[in-house]
């Protein structure tokens, strides 16, 4: 069994990053086109995080289809037949979606049973600099039961899918073992497909790039073959821990790092068996770990990139769920409007998570209200291959009141006004003059107050005028008050005051209506919508 230890953090890896946005580029590199008699059926998922939500797409840098989506609606967008890029050439070959409002996109790619899905990085989520994962075809077919190494040699290399993000020119430099290094220009929105040999390290870029990876055909048994794809997450996104969701298939762990401490030093690129007890691994560095079988390439979500809203999609037939959770919270997993109800959980050895396998049909969010988790989706071919990968992150913080798409906003009014004049300047500009009754409101008020002066500012308190009781005014709704945190001697008399305010401490005192101080207005979270199951 490998047992791998985490010696030393080099650098601080980032938080969670969402996959929605409002700018994406993609391109549908070639999917055995010429093995099966049938024609290409590749699609985008589009799904809209809002209303009124108006979606451009572009093929070549021409506008081919608009729609306007309300908020979980989900377009099917068929790209023209001519879509996939095969040659080892510059290309105009990519699809652009644009929108003015976020949505999430998901490819993908089918040509009878061979069949990839992979999510489509907003361009924010994109980088300049990209690790190569050194993928070799012959080691694969070497390990993969049943291949016989009868591919012809146009498909006996993976392909490196370079597209420029940019609307301009865009400088790219290819590194190779020897330090050679070849550079290109890429014109706005075009790509670049090059043969991968074993010798490129990195590709750099002056601006932001997406990078993909694929094989069109790699043979899984005698005379048939499964196409290959793994868009590459920049190397800033990487990882040092990893929970492994480990298959039921004979599946292979490939690592893109110069060092792993194991009992032996285990070298970047090489496949090395997924063995029993095997699923919590940190490595020395960031690096980026992929399990591989004969239809898939999956990159493993590193633990710094969990998230607490995933949105996962089975449009024709069920799939299998795999959600990664802490074991203490694991009971609290929502999907949609309910638990995830199962017995199935196993707890993984030496770490704070357990995993469970859930078969789902449709359109679902999976969400947890207080931590964050993993979750991937997977489907089977018709020949039992399976394909998939990570799930949509839709929401990166937990939030017990749903799939929160953006966290709430807090501002402060840039003068200070009475009560009622600050009620009226937070609902025409926020959502309402911020009342901490729910615990997003807590926190986020909280949060604010800790690196706020120790100044006075208005809440969304005041007394009703027919009974003198405390409510809170949210916006134009009112709310009885339950918890309360008033400062010694508080609250004083209706004459001493009719409103609230808090201070940097959280402690509530009565205030004259009339009296002049700053805002605190409140943006409340946004939620996708999740149905019943």
């Amino acid at each position: 069994m490998l047992t791998l230890l985490l010696i030393l953090a080099m650098s601080s890896q980032g938080q969670s990053l969402v996959d929605s946005g409002l700018d994406f580029i993609t391109a549908f590199p070639e999917n055995v086109a010429y093995f099966y008699p049938f024609f290409p059926k590749n699609s985008l998922n589009i799904t809209a995080l809002y209303d009124n939500t108006e979606v451009n797409i572009y093929f070549k840098g021409i506008l081919e289809h608009t729609v306007i989506l309300q908020q979980g609606q989900t377009e099917v967008y068929l790209p023209p037949s001519d879509v996939e890029e095969h040659k080892l050439d510059v290309s105009q070959k990519t699809i652009q979606v644009v929108s003015n409002n976020y949505v999430v996109v998901l490819s993908i790619s089918k040509q009878e049973d061979s069949v990839q899905t992979n999510v489509v990085y907003p361009y924010t989520n994109l980088g300049t600099f990209y690790s190569i994962p050194q993928l070799n075809y012959s080691e694969m077919l070497s390990k993969f039961p049943q291949a016989t190494g009868s591919i012809k040699a146009r498909y006996s290399f993976f392909r490196l899918l370079i597209i420029n993000a940019q609307n301009f020119t865009n400088y790219i430099e290819i590194v190779r073992i020897s330090q050679q290094i070849e550079q290109f220009q890429l014109q706005p929105y075009t790509l670049l497909q090059l043969a991968l040999d074993g010798s490129e390290v990195s590709v750099e870029s002056l601006y932001n790039m997406a990078v993909i990876v694929s094989h069109p055909c790699l043979e899984a048994t005698s005379c048939k073959c499964n196409m290959m794809l793994n868009q590459l997450r920049p190397d800033a996104h990487w990882g040092q821990s990893f929970i492994l969701p480990l298959l039921n298939i004979p599946t292979w762990l490939h690592i893109t790092v110069n060092t792993i401490l194991t009992g032996n030093t285990l070298d970047a690129g090489t496949l090395e068996p997924i063995q029993s007890g095997t699923q919590s691994i940190s490595t020395i560095y960031p690096a980026s770990l992929r399990l591989i079988s004969p239809g898939l390439i999956l990159e493993v979500i590193p633990e710094t990139m969990f998230a607490a809203c995933y949105l996962v999609h089975f449009s024709v037939a069920y799939g299998n769920v795999l959600v990664i959770a802490e074991t203490l919270s694991r009971s609290e997993v929502y999907i949609d409007r309910s638990f995830l109800s199962s017995n199935s959980w196993t707890a993984i050895a030496n770490t704070k998570y357990s995993i469970v396998s859930v078969l789902l049909h449709g359109r679902h969010v999976i969400w947890h209200p207080t931590s964050k988790i993993a979750v991937y989706m997977f489907r089977n071919m018709t020949g039992g291959i399976q394909y998939g990968g990570p799930a949509v992150v839709l929401g990166e913080k937990p939030d017990p009141d749903g799939c929160s798409l953006h966290p709430p906003e807090i501002t402060v009014a840039p003068t200070p006004m009475s009560w009622p004049e600050s009620h009226q300047y937070c609902t025409s500009t926020s959502d309402e003059l911020i009342s901490p009754s729910t615990v997003i409101a807590r926190s986020a008020l909280t949060e604010f107050l800790r690196n706020a002066a120790n100044t006075e500012h208005w809440i969304g308190l005041r007394r009703s005028l027919l009974t003198l009781d405390w409510y809170w005014q949210k916006g134009n709704e009112s709310e009885d008050l339950m918890d309360t945190q008033w400062g010694a001697g508080e609250p004083s008399d209706p004459v001493q005051g009719m409103c609230a305010s808090v201070f940097s401490d959280l402690t509530w005192k009565s205030v004259r209506c009339c009296t002049e101080l700053k805002a605190i207005c409140y943006k409340k979270p946004d939620y996708f919508p999740v149905l019943e199951l």
